[in-house]
């Protein structure tokens, strides 16, 4: 290879040219560092790199912890900011990108909420119990949306149990009564058992679809329903009484409804009642109620249940009453509905033809929910009651004054798609235990009460 020409005169480079034609560039030793120092600068070192990556990971800690707080206490919008700005700092943050869809779906924006949970099931990354997960979160947001428009929606709910109690008739927990002598003993305790069946209709009528828990305007509501209820018991021919309960439901209740802020309704409801064979009377009931929801995980509710009570039998007479009842209830709500607390306060006052029937009293209750898993669930709830009467009970020298107390538990299993012939059905047992201390010994008495049932809503 000859050397044509060569030229040193432009920035220190060299061109050569060869008799093949063949050109080379070369740069001094020198040039090229100075180059490497150049882009040296342009690029962070590494430990400001490792820096950036530790503030991005404390700002995306700091912005998740702040959209959890905000939407349980019911800040929606803010939480929404928080869930797309960690996405914007990291959009493979699937976590963020799931509690970002949740809150759509709290807000009623189903369509942005499957949109989030579509993105998470196409990641290949996305583990396959998570996937599971997503899916069925999907299919209910699914629905949600198709139900988000409509404007009528009907339920019919049945129910059937083996029940058995051991105190059917309510009878004293003593067998010699004070200044009465020894019961006759069909006045006694009797237990027994049965079945009970629940069946009826509910309908709801929504006046416009939901909006965003920050608007203002409420939507119009009315749930309806017609209800048929009946216990009845085996034995009854081994003591003397027939026990069997039955009742007859007619509701209604218009609704005023600002999701996430308030509500406001009226219930109406009417029940005609069956003890035995005969009927015992009807019951007409309104109940206006007030609601405020701070959050969404606090509900405080003030209603008064106004009642007329009117018996049709002779041996009821001087029962027929007026009943009113202010109660105030609070419950609380876990993350993500995991569990629920609900406390009630009651004072009520019956006013009743014969004085020995009228009564005052108060009355608290505190109930515990627990969903364990997304088939189990149990539950348990305190009740006291007292109760002072006006007037003498024959055959005694004071009114009755009672404190009654009631424990009752509970466990629910509802079977999933996997056993289609009961899909959607749920499996309960409840055990009720009470105990009411009168000064009067023919209503100081104890009563333990068991149902396992099956339930569903079709």
């Amino acid at each position: 290879m000859n050397l044509l020409w060569q030229d040193d005169h432009w920035s220190g480079m060299k061109i050569i040219y060869t008799t093949d034609k063949v050109m080379v560039w070369q740069w001094p030793l020198a040039l090229w560092i100075v180059i490497a120092l150049f882009f040296s600068f342009l690029a962070p070192p590494a430990s400001e790199a490792a820096e950036q990556l530790s503030t991005d990971k404390e700002q995306v800690e700091s912005l998740f912890a702040g959209g959890m707080s905000a939407r349980e206490g019911g800040d929606n919008d803010f939480a929404v900011e928080a869930f797309i700005e960690i996405l914007n700092i990291d959009p493979t943050i699937n976590r963020a990108r799931l509690e970002l869809a949740l809150t759509y779906a709290n807000i009623f924006e189903y369509a942005k909420a499957l949109e989030q949970a579509e993105i998470v099931l196409k990641d290949p990354g996305t583990p396959p119990k998570v996937k599971a997960s997503v899916l069925a979160f999907v299919a209910q947001l699914e629905a949600d949306k198709v139900n988000q428009t409509k404007t009528s929606d009907w339920r019919f709910p049945l129910s059937f149990s083996y029940v058995y109690d051991n105190n059917i008739n309510i009878g004293p927990s003593s067998a010699v009564i004070p200044g009465i002598g020894e019961l006759n003993p069909n006045q006694l305790p009797q237990s027994d058992s049965g079945v009970e069946l629940s069946a009826g209709v509910s309908h709801t009528f929504r006046g416009g679809q939901y909006v965003r828990s920050s608007s203002k305007k409420p939507i119009f509501l009315v749930l309806s329903g017609l209800n048929y209820y009946n216990r009845h018991y085996f034995n009854e021919d081994v003591y003397d009484g027939d026990y069997d309960l039955e009742v007859i439901s007619v509701r209604t209740s218009p609704a005023l409804v600002v999701p996430g802020k308030w509500r406001a309704n009226l219930d109406l409801q009417a029940d005609i009642l069956y003890y035995g064979d005969i009927r015992l009377g009807n019951y007409y009931t309104m109940i206006p109620a007030y609601t405020l929801y701070f959050g969404e995980v606090l509900e405080v509710t003030g209603d008064v249940t106004l009642s007329k009570r009117m018996y049709e039998q002779s041996t009821e007479a001087g029962r027929d009453s007026d009943y009113t009842a202010p109660r105030l209830h609070l419950r609380y709500l876990g993350p993500n509905n995991r569990y629920a607390i609900q406390g009630i306060f009651e004072y009520f006052d019956e006013e009743a033809d014969l004085s020995r029937f009228s009564n005052t009293g108060t009355s608290f209750s505190v109930a515990g929910a627990l969903n364990i898993s997304r088939e189990f669930s149990a539950s348990v709830s305190y009740l006291n009651r007292k109760t002072k009467y006006d007037g003498l009970e024959p055959g005694f020298p004071s009114p009755r004054d009672e404190n009654q107390d009631q424990l009752s538990l509970g466990l629910n299993y509802t079977f999933s798609e996997n056993l289609p012939a009961f899909a959607n059905w749920t499996l309960g047992y409840n055990v009720t235990w009470t105990g009411n201390q009168s000064n009067v010994a023919t209503t100081d008495y104890d009563r333990t009460f068991y149902n396992l049932s099956m339930s569903r809503s079709f």
